[in-house]
């Protein structure tokens, strides 16, 4: 419908598997990501490209072991452990992005990840960065409603604008935007905690 070719790249990527061949990497890896990242970019040839990332998240609140961090993984890594914040530069620049070489669009899909201190992290490897500022939606993001934006002349802008709008729309939808009270006892917990600056 959207004027597309597929190909059919069904296979297992060399970094999918461990020493022992077991499909079964770390998630809540840098490397797993800098991976993924290498081989998407020697795989596909795109003009345009936006990388999703579906997993937890904890945003700049000081929680043990996952402050401002993305990504775990149960069966792989030590407990608690995530991909931090302050490694998205290093990963980015690791796969080749950067200031002159930018994704078109990072889209967080994880929770709280919608703070000026997780944009800054990679201002210079992404052009638009879509996150939520709340817990993401249980329920899942609906990828399909954003395909129809995915056309053969789509502008990064518009793909930018229509994950926005999408993610805000499942958001309210779900019942899972912030509401008053939600922010109340954020702004409680920061205050117990101690936290005056993020």
């Amino acid at each position: 419908d959207n004027g597309l070719n597929c190909s059919n790249y069904s296979y297992t990527a060399s970094w999918l598997t461990d020493s022992n061949g077991n499909q079964e990497v770390d998630m809540a890896s840098k490397d797993t990501l800098i991976n993924f990242l290498l081989w998407a970019k020697g795989r596909y040839s795109a003009s345009h490209t936006m990388l999703i990332i579906c997993d937890h998240g904890a945003g700049p609140v000081a929680l043990p072991l996952s402050s401002r961090a993305v990504c775990q993984d149960h069966t792989s890594a030590k407990a608690g452990q995530m991909i931090m914040s302050n490694e998205m530069p290093a990963v980015f620049k690791t796969a080749g992005y950067g200031p002159d070489a930018k994704l078109d669009v990072l889209f967080m899909d994880t929770c709280l990840e919608g703070s000026l201190e997780e944009a800054y992290e990679v201002k210079d490897y992404a052009s638009y960065y879509a996150a939520s500022a709340n817990t993401s939606n249980a329920g899942g993001f609906r990828e399909d409603d954003l395909l129809t934006y995915f056309t053969k002349d789509a502008a990064p802008e518009a793909v930018g604008k229509a994950v926005v709008k999408v993610y805000k729309d499942t958001m309210r939808s779900s019942g899972n935007a912030a509401t008053a009270e939600e922010w109340k006892a954020f702004k409680t917990y920061l205050d117990k905690a101690n936290i005056t600056e993020l």
